[in-house]
């Protein structure tokens, strides 16, 4: 049975982050520092009809990397995956999330064309 069917308040997930939370979200040029600056941009993202469904997780005793996919009114949205680090006492100390990329308009058609070209080889630096 889920606790929250409807979705968890974001008061319960402060409640599991650590007073000097540092979270990094790659849609954003800076990093949200310390449960204040955290509990306004979680707050923010309280949007009735968007739903954060995780996809798959890999834990472990003191971090978590969970891939996700934002439903929107239902219909699948952005994806990416997200990074938890917790400190001594459990609580969540670090977040990183970041978004999947999108394939550029033309590699899109580009594959559609020839499916070969749906990836590129990698480049040594």
């Amino acid at each position: 049975e889920e606790a929250y069917p409807q979705g968890a308040p974001p008061a319960v997930a402060l409640e599991l982050f650590a007073d000097d939370i540092r979270y990094e979200d790659f849609n954003y040029p800076k990093p949200f520092l310390g449960k204040a600056q955290v509990k306004e941009f979680v707050e923010a993202f309280d949007i009735p009809g968007i739903e954060f469904v995780p996809l798959e997780i890999s834990g472990g005793s003191d971090a978590c990397v969970f891939t996700w996919l934002v439903k929107v009114n239902g219909n699948d949205g952005p994806q990416g995956i997200s990074f938890y680090g917790a400190d001594a006492s459990g609580k969540i100390n670090f977040i990183r999330d970041i978004p999947a990329t999108t394939p550029a308009p033309l590699q899109s058609l580009a594959a559609l064309v020839n499916p070969a070209l749906r990836s590129f080889s990698k480049t040594p630096l």
